[in-house]
């Protein structure tokens, strides 16, 4: 990862914002990461970073990937978007084959899909101009300050305003939500261990084959680990274990 900076963004000089600047791949966030604090106390940020894998996709197929990436089925994408469930499962299809994964849960394993936001909030670009100045230069602060914000939007407590595809970035504005404790040591080692697996990409019948237990079980226990934990749906269970994946490793041993 390259340094990270601060730098003011406008205003009084005196009260220079903090602009974390970052370029190249991350273990947790994807490539050509930026950040931009717009805020005095940093709960709203600018987020800039690369589309990456899923340049490939049509934007109709990145507007589905995103719904689901949150956790919404089939039923209700077709809602927000105005068609039909049926034109929803075609689009999940074709956008599974082309990013290469196996099962719905796998798109939670794309950082990309990370920060994302809602037809109804989506802000369109004018013109060719840059949509932010999103260079810095300055004092160099440590590279983990970007990881954890990162972490945290991957986890889900930051909500997007207003967001923008452009020049194969994703642009978005992220307010930070109150943040809710999650206890990863409530999980057991089997729930770790299938975490583990789906975070690799593996769908659940494979990892019931793997860890020689019925496809029921793994999927009841799944149920169960989202429940402890809080989240809505699996799939943000997910989300937040690929973004937290080596700090629950260190904390829960």
């Amino acid at each position: 990862m390259a340094a990270t900076a601060w730098r003011g963004l406008g205003g009084n000089p005196r009260q220079a914002l903090p602009h974390l600047h970052a370029v190249g791949e991350s273990g947790s966030g994807p490539a050509h990461l930026y950040m931009s604090a717009l805020d005095q106390r940093g709960q709203v940020v600018l987020v800039s970073f690369s589309l990456g894998r899923l340049m490939v996709l049509t934007p109709a197929e990145l507007e589905v990937a995103r719904w689901a990436h949150a956790g919404h089925a089939n039923g209700v994408i077709a809602r927000e978007r105005h068609t039909v469930s049926h034109t929803v499962a075609r689009q999940m299809a074709s956008l599974m084959q082309k990013l290469g994964i196996r099962a719905r849960l796998g798109l939670a394993t794309i950082p990309e899909l990370g920060a994302w936001s809602t037809p109804s909030v989506e802000t369109r670009l004018s013109g060719s101009a840059p949509l932010y100045p999103l260079s810095g230069n300055g004092r160099e602060v440590d590279p983990q300050n970007m990881a954890h914000l990162w972490r945290e939007i991957a986890s889900g407590y930051w909500s997007v305003r207003a967001g923008v595809d452009a020049g194969g970035l994703r642009h978005a504005v992220m307010v930070r939500d109150s943040p809710r404790d999650v206890d990863w040591r409530l999980l057991t080692r089997m729930h770790r261990e299938v975490l583990a697996l789906l975070a690799d990409g593996l769908p659940l019948k494979t990892i019931a084959i793997k860890l020689g237990l019925a496809s029921s079980t793994v999927s009841t226990a799944m149920g169960s680990a989202r429940r402890r934990l809080g989240f809505a749906s699996l799939i943000q269970v997910v989300r937040a274990y690929c973004a937290m994946k080596d700090i629950i490793d260190e904390s829960v041993g």
